[in-house]
């Protein structure tokens, strides 16, 4: 988990620079995140 968020990080630091884009990209990731560890 901690290794998929420093990625992520990383990746929408370099991508957008704004805070908005980073609660949408969060938002979207928390919820991949939850439906794979349903999966699971």
């Amino acid at each position: 988990m901690s290794y998929n968020n420093i990625f992520l990080g990383i990746f929408i630091g370099k991508w957008g620079h704004t805070y908005k884009n980073y609660g949408y990209f969060m938002a979207i990731y928390s919820k991949k995140i939850g439906v794979l560890n349903q999966n699971h």
